[in-house]
């Protein structure tokens, strides 16, 4: 129900079919959307980080993912903006708490983080559960 020019403008992109694709360079994939009242919206797509993976609940987990499943940033674990939390470094020494990487500090069922949005408190992060057949 939307009209739009974007296949036009941008070629030589893959635009075929009703796939969710990022021509225009934006923050993520987005598509534009049957509904007529919301003309486009970002796509659930798991962004890939290679060689990351978590094992049983992630309280293990000490990798560098810095982002929510949703692609939110993560907001620092010793900062209290945009959200207070008592999940700090000093209250949690032995979870790993550094920077905004993603961690699982009190026994969830996997590494999550705050996010710096402040409508959205908390969300898991997009890591697999390794596969320790290989």
């Amino acid at each position: 129900p939307h009209q739009h020019d974007i296949p036009s403008r941008f070629p030589s992109t893959g635009l075929n079919e009703n796939y969710c694709r990022n021509p225009d360079g934006w923050d993520r994939p987005w598509c534009y959307t049957t509904n007529p009242n919301n003309r486009w919206q970002y796509c659930s797509i798991p962004t890939c980080y290679p060689g990351e993976c978590y094992r049983g609940d992630g309280a293990s987990y000490r990798g560098t993912v810095s982002v929510s499943s949703s692609g939110r940033r993560c907001q620092r674990w010793d900062s209290q903006s945009p959200h207070g939390h008592d999940r700090t470094p000093q209250n949690y020494p032995q979870a790993g708490l550094v920077q905004n990487y993603c961690r699982n500090p009190d026994d969830d069922t996997s590494p999550w983080c705050y996010t710096v949005d402040p409508t959205v408190r908390v969300e898991f992060c997009p890591l697999p559960v390794c596969d320790d057949t290989a």
